[in-house]
Parts: C-alpha cells; structure tokens; sequence
C-alpha cells in the first residue's frame, strides 16, 4: 500500500506511479477511485507525479471549477506539443 498524507482535499501519495502525467479526470463508476469509501458527488480529481513516484491527487467538488481546471490543462497541453 502507498504512503499518504490526507489533508482536506489533497492527498499526497508514494507509489509505483512514477512519472504520471498531470491529468485532470472524472470518479471512476466502478469505485477503484473511491475517497474515503465513497464519491461524495465529487465532480472529479487532479493528480500527476514525480519520476521518483512522489504524487498527489486533489479532489474537486464543483463542476465549474472542474471545467476551468480541465480547460487550462488542455490548453497546457496544447502550447507544449507547439
């Protein structure tokens, strides 16, 4: 089991996971993403890591800031590839 740290929404985590890019995604319905047990109407979570596996995912509850978060990354992801 990975290592974490939970603050209110963030959750720090060392794992495997090394070199996950940063994305920005909806709750799993299957439940393999679960926070504490359950959803909690979250609208989705950011998470990425280090190459040495250090991570974090931030869990966002309203679909607005979702949107905006969602778009910045894509327009991130845009203007990197040229």
């Amino acid at each position: 089991m990975a290592d974490q740290i939970k603050y209110d929404q963030i959750t720090w985590v060392e794992s495997d996971n090394e070199g996950r890019p940063l994305t920005v995604n909806r709750p799993c319905s299957c439940g393999c993403d679960l926070r504490d047990g359950k959803h909690d109407n979250y609208a989705g979570y950011i998470m990425g890591s280090t190459g040495a596996g250090t991570g974090f995912t931030i869990w966002i509850k309203e679909e607005e800031i979702y949107q905006v978060i969602s778009d910045m990354i894509r327009n991130l992801k845009k203007k990197a590839r040229g």
